[in-house]
This record gives structure tokens, C-alpha cells and sequence, in this order.
């Protein structure tokens, strides 16, 4: 098993936002963030460009199902994630191959990652949670073949265990990986019933399956560099980590939310003001929701 799972990078992204989890502890050395195109390449995949979609179903233990849609498109170091949510609202994850932002397409507005979210971004990167998971990953056993739209797959299975703070929780993972290209088609992940604690809350999370297809696979096939720059007349504010969050280990400890910079930009120019702000932006949250 060599491709990195998608589920490690998007609750790296997650944990890096610093909106719901905190980075491992004792990180000695920052190293550079490594970018999703990066880590695929790594991970043994050999397309220069790509296109997909992900079918997501997700149904706790008393039958509530929910489905969810995310598209990709990947262009050599570029890459763009959209989704949509319950309203109709569009988000998107954008790597330009320089900055990384968070767009709402809907309102046109985006957040544009600071230094700062960068570092913490590398940090969990180079934790050892992510360098466990990878290794979880590995270690996954082939326990049948089986052919998932027209494609020969195998399947594997492992358990995924995943910590953040102060958190774990242990999945069954099964993924049909299409032999050929090395690219996984199908996964399922059934995970236990569970007690989450943020801060001083502490939240049941009941058991669920979640199924996952891709389809609409598209390799080496052009790839719209439009849709790796931002729309005309996008407001663009900087995100940074709150002050007094140790960006080095992740760990937060308690003070306000440092300054933003706001900027408009437009087909014809960009103008910028100063604003203050108490935290990070509410609409992250939602954003970040919509997208994962």
C-alpha cells in the first residue's frame, strides 16, 4: 500500500487550521509543509494531472445516512478540492502552487494561509500521529480481489488509529485499490461508538460505516488552470495562528486572536486595509464543514 490516505491529509489540513485539534507535542525540528500533490507523488502516484469525484455515505448505528460530494483536480503542483453543502453553498481547499487558501465560492470570499498556518500545517505533517497512520496503512493486509467499475481492485484491510488532543480513536479500514494505477476506488471505514472531548466539552459520537466511491476518474487528461486561481473580486483575508499558540507544537495557550490582513482583489488590481478580528473567523469553521 504506498498512495497516503486522504482521510490523514484532510484532518492534517483540519488540525493545521488550529480549529479542532492541536499538532503532536515535542516537535523538535519545522520542517517545509508538504503539499497534497507532493505527498501523492510520494505516496507513489505518477500522473502529472487528475480529476475525480468522491461519493461520501456516511450511516450512524441508528440508520441515519448522510451523502456528501467532493471534486479534486490535480495539475503538477497544483490542486483544488470543491464541495458543496446542505445549502447549496460551494467550498473549496485551492493550492496554487505558491499559497494555499480556503475559498467560499458562493460568497467570494477566501482565506489565505499566513506563515504561521504554514508552520503549524508542516509540524502536523512531520507529527508522529501522521507518521503512525502512514505506517497502519502500510502494514495493510490483501484479503481479496474484486472489480469496482469495470476496474480489477485489490482489497486490503487495517485498523486506523487516529489521536488528537488527548483523543483516539481505532477504525476498521477496508479500500479497493486498482491495481493498475495504484489508485484507490472504494473505502469503507467502520468506527466505534466514542467519546469526543474538546476543551471542557465532551460529546457522544455514536458508531458509524462510511462508504466512499470515486468516479468520474480522469488521468493525464487537461486540466483547467483557471481553476486553480482565484475568481476576480474575491476578498482575501490572512489567517494566522492565534497569538500565543506555540506554532512549533501545536499547543494552544489561551491569548487572542493575532491581526488580519484584508484584501480585495480584482481582475484589474488589488486594493488592501488593516482590520483587527477576535479569533479565528467563524466562516472558517463553516468552510472547513462544507469541506470536510
Amino acid at each position: 500500500m504506498k498512495i497516503k490516505s486522504t482521510a490523514v491529509v484532510i484532518l492534517a489540513v483540519c488540525l493545521g487550521m488550529g480549529v479542532s485539534a492541536q499538532a503532536a507535542k515535542g516537535t523538535k525540528e519545522t520542517k517545509p509543509a508538504k503539499r497534497i500533490p507532493q505527498l501523492m507523488r510520494e505516496g507513489g502516484f505518477k500522473h502529472n494531472t487528475a480529476s475525480w469525484t468522491t461519493v461520501s455515505t456516511q450511516t450512524d448505528d441508528q440508520g441515519k445516512a448522510k451523502t456528501s460530494e467532493a471534486k479534486m483536480w490535480l495539475s503538477g503542483d497544483k490542486y483544488r478540492m470543491e464541495s458543496k453543502d446542505e445549502k447549496g453553498k460551494v467550498m473549496a481547499f485551492l493550492d496554487d502552487g505558491k499559497d494555499v487558501y480556503m475559498l467560499n465560492v458562493s460568497e467570494k470570499k477566501a482565506y489565505l494561509w499566513g506563515p504561521s498556518v504554514e508552520k503549524m500545517f508542516g509540524n502536523v505533517l512531520n507529527s508522529d500521529m501522521v507518521a503512525e497512520s502512514a505506517r497502519q496503512r502500510k502494514a495493510a493486509k490483501k484479503v481479496g480481489s474484486e472489480s469496482v467499475e469495470g476496474k480489477p481492485c485489490d482489497i486490503y484491510a487495517y485498523k486506523s488509529t487516529v489521536s488528537f488532543m488527548d483523543n483516539a480513536v481505532t477504525s476498521d479500514v477496508k479500500e479497493w485499490v486498482w491495481a493498475k494505477e495504484n489508485f484507490p476506488l472504494k473505502s469503507k471505514v467502520n468506527t466505534p461508538k466514542h467519546a469526543m472531548k474538546i476543551v471542557f466539552m465532551t460529546t457522544e459520537v455514536p458508531a458509524s460505516e462510511s462508504v466512499s466511491m470515486v468516479k468520474d476518474l480522469a488521468l493525464d487528461k487537461p486540466v483547467d488552470d483557471a481553476l486553480f486561481t482565484l475568481p476576480a473580486g474575491v476578498k482575501v483575508e490572512t489567517l494566522e495562528m492565534p497569538a500565543g499558540m506555540n506554532a512549533n507544537a501545536g499547543q494552544d495557550e489561551g491569548a487572542a486572536a493575532r491581526a488580519k490582513t484584508s484584501k480585495e482583489k480584482s481582475g484589474k488590481g488589488e486594493a488592501q486595509s488593516e482590520e483587527q478580528q477576535d479569533g479565528p473567523p467563524p466562516a472558517v469553521k463553516d468552510m472547513l464543514k462544507g469541506l470536510f
